[in-house]
């Protein structure tokens, strides 16, 4: 039972340093929140939260698990994104960015959608998958950055502590990456 929240989000050692973040960023958006799981470990920290999700049947568990007061949980497609009209302190994007084919696209509507964005996607100098891959694409931090760097003023290369890290070629997996677009 102690491992159940892993199961439920590999990533939760990020999720579980997000708060520090998050400090005065009263109202974020997470895109492709899984499970919900993750939400939970920062929710608390933050006025309001809108979680997006394009699994129906994730978006219903999270509903069901995780009533949080502050979280609308919602069924959308990332590339909806533009029509919200809403302006985030903080948006969230952990391990979802590889699945989609229009990256650019994708790129562009974050940085028009928040203050600050993070993103993470698995290394490629450190982590392929097998031939049936299920990546749209694979980056190392080098051109991850350099991708980045066309869509925001700033970009930082974090650790797992999310500590601003300066080697360009670190072998960490997943890549964390913090932009800020003012």
């Amino acid at each position: 039972w102690r491992r159940l929240p892993y199961v439920l989000s590999p990533q939760l050692d990020i999720y579980e340093k997000l708060p520090n973040l998050l400090l005065n960023r009263p109202k974020v958006m997470e895109v492709g929140f899984g499970t919900g799981i993750g939400v939970l470990q920062y929710a608390s920290t933050v006025e309001w939260v809108d979680a997006m999700e394009i699994d129906p049947n994730a978006v219903r568990f999270a509903q069901r698990c995780f009533p949080l007061p502050n979280v609308q949980w919602m069924e959308d497609d990332i590339l909806n994104l533009s029509r919200h009209p809403i302006y985030y302190d903080f948006l969230i994007m952990i391990e979802v960015l590889e699945h989609i084919q229009d990256t650019d696209r994708v790129l562009s509507i974050l940085g028009l959608l928040a203050r600050s964005v993070l993103l993470t996607v698995p290394n490629s100098i450190r982590y392929r998958r097998k031939p049936e891959r299920l990546n749209e694409h694979e980056w190392t931090p080098r051109t991850f950055v350099e991708i980045l760097n066309r869509y925001f003023h700033g970009v930082k290369i974090l650790n797992y502590e999310l500590k601003e890290i300066d080697d360009p070629d670190n072998r960490e997996t997943p890549i964390i990456a913090l932009c800020s677009s003012v």
